[in-house]
């Protein structure tokens, strides 16, 4: 069984195993939402409505990871 948890917050790293997670950028969340929110402020136009992008990563960690051990039948 692998488990996965999401943010990379620092908790990840304190318990055993460390848990594999889904490192999202929460500032560059929050730049992006505060740029697109000024935009619309500032605009004349009908609320448009987007979807963004954000790039995150997978940082693997022993929760999901089996280390390779080999049975020696001597």
């Amino acid at each position: 069984m692998a488990v996965v948890g999401f943010s990379n917050s620092v908790y990840s790293t304190i318990i055993q195993p460390k848990l594999t997670t889904i490192d999202q950028p929460g500032n560059r969340i929050g730049e992006i939402a505060n740029k697109y929110l000024i935009d619309e402020i500032n605009s004349d136009n009908e609320i448009s409505y987007k979807t963004i992008e954000i790039k995150t990563n997978l940082i693997v960690r022993g929760s999901s990871f089996k280390s390779l051990k080999r049975n020696s039948l001597a």
